[in-house]
């Protein structure tokens, strides 16, 4: 069946393009399209674990200002004295 979308060749392990072979015929689908449903479910792990990753190194960084801020209101105290 045509299809406008972009194509892309890629090599597999033996032993993956059998693992993708025998899910196709468990699912009834077309290897092309186990495929596709595991890149795209692939590509949502990833990128769920990069925004983890992201929020993690901003926490750490809020973290951090909020211990200078607290710093600098011990010293806006003690210069208050």
């Amino acid at each position: 069946m045509p299809t406008k979308n972009p194509r892309l060749c890629i090599v597999l392990e033996e032993d993956v393009y059998q693992r993708i072979k025998k899910l196709a015929q468990v699912k009834g689908m077309s290897m092309s399209a186990v495929v596709g449903e595991l890149i795209n479910k692939a590509l949502d792990l990833e990128e769920d674990l990069l925004l983890l990753k992201y929020l993690s190194q901003r926490e750490e960084k809020d973290i951090i200002l909020d211990e200078k801020e607290e710093v600098s209101q011990v010293e806006y105290e003690k210069q208050k004295l």
